[in-house]
Parts: C-alpha cells; structure tokens; sequence
C-alpha cells in the first residue's frame, strides 16, 4: 500500500472497488453514496459511473469481488464445498471483508435482496447442484442456507458456542449436515 493508500500497480477501477466494498461492508445499501466512494477512491464521481455505470452495477461488482475466493473452484482433493466450509470457519484476517459484511448491512433493501437472489442462484445453487450427481437445485440451496446461517452467526453475532468450538468438529458437523441434506450420509 502506497502512502496515499492506493495499492502498487492498481488500476483506477480497482481502487474505486476496494473503496466500495469497504462503504458497503460497514453501511447499507440506502445509506451508500456514490461520491462518498469516489472520494475515498481519490477520483470524480464521473469515474465511478464510467467504471461501473450505477450504484446497483457496483454493489454487484463488491460482493463478486468479496465472494471471488469462496466460489472460485478448488484444486486438489478439495471440494467446493469443503473450500467453502473451510472459508466460513477460517478466522478473520485484519482488515478482511467477508461476502457477509456487505450483504448483512442491506439485505433488508429491495434492490439488494433481487441483486442477491440472481447472484445465490447463479453463482452458488446452480454450480453447486451441476457438481455433484447427489444434489439437486433445491439441495445446493439449502447448503447455501447452512453455511450463510453458521458464517452469520459465527462471523457477525459471534455465538460463543461457534467461536469457542474447534473448527475440526464445526467442520465435521456441516459436513455431517450436507451429507444428510445431498442423501449421501447415513443420517439422510
């Protein structure tokens, strides 16, 4: 990070999304401002609408660029779900913004609840239920569902019993849970 708190090498549309994502991780939808990221991107509010074209396109843009890591495919013996398990449990680094940051604060918006609902479908149910012969759009929902409720109140309200757990049983557990939920455990 460079002094005026721009990173090495990063472009102009680069910068004005790091400047979102941190808007949208600590306030809502509604009370996000255009200019406010701008100004925290060091650019005129032009820039941003010529990046990105509106408020909702760049609210899209931050939650992609925070879920990047949860839903990229894993490599290895790893699943995509077991990545996604693992992210859930990791510990926050400083500074971090989870996907969960961001749509917590404005999920109660009506605009942000339909832009969720296309990016659950399209970037979560719909792969989730292609990769497994065992799961179908209705199963990968409600993987989704478990994991989001236990990153949320993991994460965000911080329920002792998570926090304090070992993540090799929290892990075990969801795995358990998902096993029951795709009819692939003895449990379902």
């Amino acid at each position: 990070m460079n002094a005026n708190g721009t990173q090495a090498g990063e472009t102009t549309r680069e910068r004005i999304l790091r400047a979102a994502v941190r808007k949208f991780s600590t306030q809502s939808y509604q009370a996000t401002g255009l200019r406010e990221i701008a100004a925290d991107a060091g650019v005129d509010v032009a820039w941003v609408h010529r990046s990105f074209g509106s408020k909702e396109r760049l609210f899209v843009e931050s939650v992609k660029s925070t879920l990047d890591r949860q839903i990229r495919v894993a490599t290895g013996d790893r699943s995509p779900v077991d990545a996604m398990i693992e992210d859930v449990l990791r510990p926050r680094e400083e500074g971090e913004v989870k996907p969960v940051d961001i749509i917590i604060r404005s999920v109660s918006s009506p605009e942000v609840s339909r832009v969720l609902k296309e990016l659950a479908t399209t970037g979560f149910v719909r792969p989730l239920a292609e990769m497994s012969p065992h799961r179908s759009e209705l199963r990968a929902a409600l993987v989704l569902a478990l994991l989001a409720g236990v990153g949320i109140m993991r994460n965000v309200i911080g329920i002792t019993a998570l926090l304090e757990a070992e993540t090799a049983e929290i892990s075990s557990l969801i795995g358990r849970a998902i096993g029951a939920i795709d009819g692939t455990s003895a449990e379902g």
